[in-house]
């Protein structure tokens, strides 16, 4: 802004060129935005664009390492959320803060927000609040337990929470994420009363009919760089998916297409009405149905949360649908048996490699050996094992993935993330599966580690194995894959073969545009 702007025609909110980086990776390059009071602002991007970090910052949680930040006009910094909440910015998490315990009037109450004194006040506290929810229609018990609540009133509460500790501007990550459309239909009303009334939102969401339907402007971010500012009203989802997907990375791993005559005409996986819930009762997979082939590589696009992880737990034997049937091999798989997954000829790569994929505690060759423990190889019929077979064993595996440093027998947790990742490549690669289900193989990976990944499941495609990639990284499926199919909501929505991808068409559908 210049300096002689009326205060009257200051922004609310004020975010100028803003860096952040970690471990030298810049999360956010030189961004710059404003929020008005009275609207309603979309920030837009696939996962990794940047649009968590810079809310983060402006709610206090990250500290920039450059750029300024300024409310009605006055620069501010903050050292923490308590800084953030005192100038008015409230955030309303994805996953709540809520104390399920507690009822909603004491969740209200924590903090040292709202309230003065030694002694909490709570007939004013009380007073307060029938107020809020009297004026922007909050239909909840002030003393009903959090926990007694419905997924949908929780976000109330949190919006209230951000209300009654004085937020002018409130963040929203998310919202509808975990609310079914009734709820979302309750949200956005209630988003509208707020803005009506003066305050002003950042909505970060991925689902292109919200950020139509409910939005003034919107700010799309692509690899932590701010690519365009657009009115809503004079843009459209076709646009603002190619805006988000851009163009094709040239720095992008090259795909290795298929030899002749090694894809199968028999599908390897046959996953058919899969139905799954969350444990709030929330739909996570819905009636999902797909196929992959021995020979192809099929890629799972979409956005995080619409059913990846619990659809992988499935597989990985992990937990157990509500309803639907999958089969590898020809065998139909008995879910919540892990051992028996690895039997059926599945390897499994998932997506947190430290927390699911190795115990961080062990060495390299006792992680190389998980899954071949009983294998007469490595085991005596009276449960001795073997150490000379797997060690052996293990550094060979660590010369051909090239993990380093090569010591088998160190402690796993000493490894570097990209050599994480090699270890559960090449203790699932060794046993000549015919599936392999990978996760976000690549995340958090240099681009090394992550050509080496990409050839190594290529590979596997050529050898006859059928591969599936679940990745939020669409330039990493279309280098790889062979098919890609998009999953929103918990169902396949559409699906490209590599001679008709598209990128516009895909980026709709992982926005929720069928």
């Amino acid at each position: 802004m210049t300096t002689d702007v009326k205060k009257a025609d200051v922004p609310l909110i004020q975010m100028q060129h803003i860096c952040k980086s970690f471990l030298g990776n810049r999360a956010n390059d030189d961004i710059s935005i404003h929020v008005d009071r009275g609207e309603i602002c979309a920030l837009l991007g696939e996962n990794g664009a940047g649009k968590s970090t810079l809310m983060n910052i402006l709610f206090g949680l990250y500290g920039q390492d450059s750029g300024s930040i300024l409310i009605k006009g006055k620069t501010v910094s903050f050292a923490n959320p308590g800084d953030a909440i005192k100038e008015g910015i409230g955030m309303i998490h994805q996953h709540f803060t809520l104390i399920p315990g507690l009822s909603v009037l004491k969740n209200l109450m924590t903090g040292p927000y709202g309230h003065t004194g030694f002694l909490l006040n709570f007939q004013k506290a009380r007073k307060d609040v029938r107020k809020l929810m009297d004026k922007y229609h909050f239909d909840l018990d002030p003393d009903a337990l959090v926990s007694s609540l419905s997924i949908g009133q929780k976000q109330k509460v949190e919006i209230l929470k951000a209300l009654y500790r004085g937020a002018e501007l409130l963040i929203m990550d998310e919202p509808t994420a975990v609310l079914s459309p009734a709820e979302a239909g309750s949200l956005f009303s209630t988003l509208h009363g707020l803005v009506n009334d003066g305050l002003a939102i950042i909505l970060i969401s991925h689902k292109m009919k919200e950020i139509i339907g409910v939005t003034d402007r919107v700010y799309v971010l692509r690899r932590g760089k701010l690519t365009a500012e657009l009115k809503t009203t004079e843009t459209s989802a076709e646009e603002l998916a190619s805006l988000m997907i851009g163009k094709a990375q040239d720095d992008a791993p090259v795909f290795i297409p298929a030899r002749e005559g090694v894809l199968k005409k028999d599908a390897v996986l046959h996953i058919s009405g899969l139905c799954a819930v969350s444990g709030t009762g929330a739909k996570r997979l819905d009636a999902l149905s797909l196929d992959a082939a021995g020979g192809e590589i099929l890629g799972i696009a979409g956005v995080s949360g619409n059913g990846q992880t619990e659809l992988c737990d499935i597989l990985f034997g992990l937990s157990v649908p509500e309803k639907g049937s999958v089969v590898v091999n020809g065998k139909s798989m008995t879910f919540g048996r892990p051992w028996e997954v690895i039997q059926s000829g599945m390897a499994r790569i998932p997506e947190d490699r430290i927390g699911t994929g190795l115990l961080m505690e062990l060495s390299v060759e006792e992680n190389m050996l998980l899954g071949r423990q009983r294998n007469s190889e490595f085991c005596s019929k009276s449960g001795i094992l073997n150490r000379k077979a797997v060690t052996r064993t293990a550094d060979a595996l660590m010369n051909e993935f090239d993990v380093y440093p090569r010591s088998s027998r160190g402690v796993v947790r000493s490894l570097s993330g990209g050599n994480l990742q090699k270890v559960i490549l090449a203790r699932e690669l060794e046993r000549t599966p015919a599936l392999v289900v990978a996760s976000q193989p690549t995340r958090g990976l240099d681009i090394g580690a992550a050509a080496f990944i990409h050839r190594r499941l290529t590979a596997e495609k050529e050898r006859g194995a059928a591969v599936l990639v679940i990745s939020d990284d669409l330039d990493e499926l279309f280098a790889v894959s062979d098919r890609i199919a998009v999953i929103s909501g918990g169902k396949i929505i559409g699906e490209q073969s590599r001679s008709s991808f598209d990128r516009n068409r895909i980026g709709l559908w992982i926005s929720g545009v069928a």
